[in-house]
């Protein structure tokens, strides 16, 4: 449920999907300009669930001279 609200709210506050994954402990990743978005999602056993975020600058590579 938490991970649906996440893939539905983003979007419209500009973070762009690159990549979901829906597991024990599900992933999401997201990119806004020059930052990256990723969300750890991990079902506790009392019935809810432990959510990390972390955002950090998004790294461009510089291809070879």
């Amino acid at each position: 449920m938490i991970f649906d609200f996440y893939r539905r709210t983003l979007p419209q506050h500009q973070w762009q999907e690159i990549t979901s994954v829906r597991a024990p402990t599900s992933i999401l990743t997201y990119v806004n300009g020059d930052r990256v978005l990723s969300i750890a999602i991990r079902d506790t056993t009392l019935g809810g669930a432990e959510v990390t975020l972390t955002v950090s600058p998004r790294q461009v590579s510089n291809p070879p001279s």
